[in-house]
């Protein structure tokens, strides 16, 4: 059975905010105590494979030129700023806007809610 804990609270972890999206071709994996990695297997290929960060990336080679050395949270935080200022000046990539980041939050919502009543929610009902 499943239990809703609404403090969310994991004893060992400095901060493991992480997901995993599985479906009929593979699964993504990502923990942001690694986060410069993300792990990828697709369906009858063998094992997981790691995509690793890199001088390749936007914003990465500003602070690390090399590849296989970590980004840390702050910079990640300056890159996200970065972004949203060109945004606003009209200098950035289309990205996601208000509409699709509330139905982000919708979803996330129907999930939070389905657990706490545990049974299968409809996106409609939210």
């Amino acid at each position: 059975m499943c239990r809703w804990d609404p403090v969310r609270l994991k004893h060992g972890y400095k901060n493991h905010l992480s997901f995993e999206i599985s479906g009929t071709r593979g699964t993504l994996a990502f923990d942001q105590e690694r986060l410069n990695e993300l792990r990828m297997y697709r369906a009858g290929q063998g094992g997981f494979q790691w995509l690793l960060a890199g001088p390749d990336l936007p914003g990465y080679a500003a602070f690390s030129p090399a590849p296989a050395h970590q980004l840390g949270y702050n910079e990640l935080k300056t890159l996200e700023v970065h972004e949203l200022v060109m945004a606003l000046a009209g200098l950035g990539q289309d990205g996601t806007d208000f509409e699709q980041a509330w139905e982000v939050e919708r979803l996330a919502t129907a999930i939070r809610l389905a657990a706490q009543a545990l049974r299968w929610l409809r996106i409609e009902e939210v």
